[in-house]
């Protein structure tokens, strides 16, 4: 990066000097002023002797053999080296950071409510149901969120359904997001719960399925959804 930056001086002094030499040419003088950035061009009838402090580049413009004029010497500074240094560094720092901002969320899904769900549903899919189990052997539907909510996000819940549901604040299917325990009435005296993932989908532990996905959309699950709670801020 350092190389390329340098020749882009050198190409722009050339061009300076050669800009000079054809207003000297013009106009019968050829001065031009001294530059903020450390780049001198000097008059080609004086050419002056580096300084310590100074690295001298001599640079004949392509257009010098056909006027048959004398080289045009440029100095370039070390003051001006470090200055291009310190914006190369600076350039590929940005660079660096912008990258790094712009894959930070590809890297972080997995921290996000969804995305710990996920994980956990991966860990415990296929797992069959067994009514009061809570292990991989065989685990109820209570016991599914239960877990989750105490390994995902450090919140102990009830064991029971019924218990769960006097939990958190209700919230309104039409504003249902991830995280958000779904409660079903399945029978009678009975009930069923499930964990809200997005998209009308949600886990749960199925009495015939196991540990399975499946949508509110289902006619079985929308015409028994009796209500959500939201224990996730």
């Amino acid at each position: 990066m350092r190389w390329v930056f340098r020749q882009i001086v050198y190409l722009t002094v050339l061009s300076v000097g050669w800009f000079g030499l054809v207003v000297g040419c013009s106009s019968g003088k050829f001065a031009a002023p001294q530059a903020e950035s450390g780049l001198h061009v000097l008059q080609p009838a004086q050419p002056q002797s580096p300084s310590p402090s100074s690295t001298e580049l001599p640079l004949r413009s392509s257009a010098e053999v056909g006027l048959g004029q004398s080289p045009v010497d440029v100095t370039i500074s070390d003051q001006a080296w470090r200055e291009l240094d310190a914006l190369v560094l600076g350039v590929s720092q940005s660079a660096s950071t912008n990258f790094v901002q712009k894959s930070s969320p590809a890297q972080h899904v997995s921290d996000t409510v969804y995305g710990r769900l996920m994980r956990y549903f991966d860990d415990w899919q296929g797992t069959p149901y067994r009514y009061g189990g809570n292990s991989k052997r065989g685990v109820d539907c209570s016991a599914l969120v239960q877990i989750a909510y105490a390994r995902q996000f450090q919140i102990n819940l009830p064991r029971t359904t019924e218990l769960q549901r006097r939990q958190g604040k209700p919230v309104k299917r039409s504003q249902l997001k991830a995280g958000d325990v779904l409660f079903f009435k399945t029978g009678w005296r009975t009930y069923h719960n499930g964990i809200y993932l997005g998209d009308s989908r949600f886990m749960h532990a199925s009495s015939t399925k196991g540990v399975i996905l499946s949508s509110l959309s289902e006619d079985y699950w929308q015409k028994r959804f009796l209500e959500a709670r939201r224990l996730l801020n």
